[in-house]
């Protein structure tokens, strides 16, 4: 589900103290208590190009000498832990004598390769934390109000799927939770299967309904910029122009249509990937 990915990325950047909250609670061990963790504003212009907005979901200072670096998956891809290198790479060049710790997050249960933890490439490797939330206890996320919103694809423990969803509305009304939160948990309960069980247990004041269809718009358009990826991709695979991984990358994560749109008309007549991405 590449919207979930797109959410946790706007949230994390427009919220970071949520994933700093947040990585204390999935990943003790990579954040120690007492930890003064600042966030890094990924989006500053002045970062060189290895470096870009398309990347990282968000990173911040662990220590002098340390940099943490956070990338968020929500859906089925064997090349998450190659991206997480590329990524620890790219950092690590950007901000020379730092050392780089890489925490994946699954918002679903990855498989074996998916989960890889140890990345290598010729001879460099790349060490990476990899979490899954549904092998959380839920209860754990909502222990913590602004962790909450990753609730609903954590491990209810034993709760039936009404009272975990009941639970998390609970908390994140009473918090006054931010749209983005709000969001982050419609797509972790999508991501789970629990989405029919949110809408049907909480969402039902008018406040509810206003915030509910500015959701349905937002996977809506979601779903449309997704078929317009698809429709890219297809026209140069039916051209036999091969789609390089950073291409690939390129498509995935542009959120313009008019963007893509420019990028179909190119593939219509390019004699490259490069060139239609140009």
């Amino acid at each position: 589900m590449p919207a979930s990915d797109r959410l946790f990325r706007a949230l994390a950047r427009d919220e970071p103290e949520v994933v700093v909250r947040l990585l204390r609670r999935l990943v003790p061990r990579v954040v120690p208590a007492g930890a003064v963790i600042t966030p890094v504003d990924v989006l500053d212009p002045n970062l060189d190009l290895l470096f870009t907005r398309m990347e990282v979901d968000w990173l911040g200072h662990l220590a002098p000498d340390t940099l943490l670096q956070v990338d968020c998956q929500g859906y089925r891809d064997a090349t998450f832990p190659d991206r997480l290198f590329r990524y620890s790479l790219g950092v690590s060049l950007r901000f020379p004598g730092k050392k780089v710790r890489s925490v994946g997050i699954w918002l679903r249960k990855p498989n074996a390769r998916e989960r890889l933890d140890v990345i290598q490439y010729g001879g460099i490797t790349v060490r990476a934390t990899m979490v899954a939330v549904p092998e959380v206890p839920a209860e754990r996320l909502l222990g913590d109000p602004m962790t909450a919103c990753f609730a609903p694809a954590a491990d209810a423990g034993g709760m039936e799927d009404e009272v975990l969803i009941a639970r998390t509305g609970e908390v994140l009304q009473k918090m006054k939770a931010s749209p983005r939160q709000w969001a982050m948990a419609a797509a972790a309960a999508a991501v789970a299967g629990r989405s029919g069980t949110m809408l049907a247990t909480f969402w039902k004041t008018e406040e509810d309904k206003v915030l509910l269809a500015e959701l349905k718009q937002l996977f809506r358009e979601q779903a449309e910029l997704q078929g317009m990826r698809r429709a890219l991709r297809r026209v140069l695979t039916r051209r036999a122009l091969v789609i390089a991984p950073d291409d690939d990358l390129r498509i995935r994560y542009c959120d313009e249509p008019d963007q893509i749109e420019r990028w179909l008309d190119a593939a219509l007549v390019a004699t490259s990937t490069a060139e239609a991405l140009r």
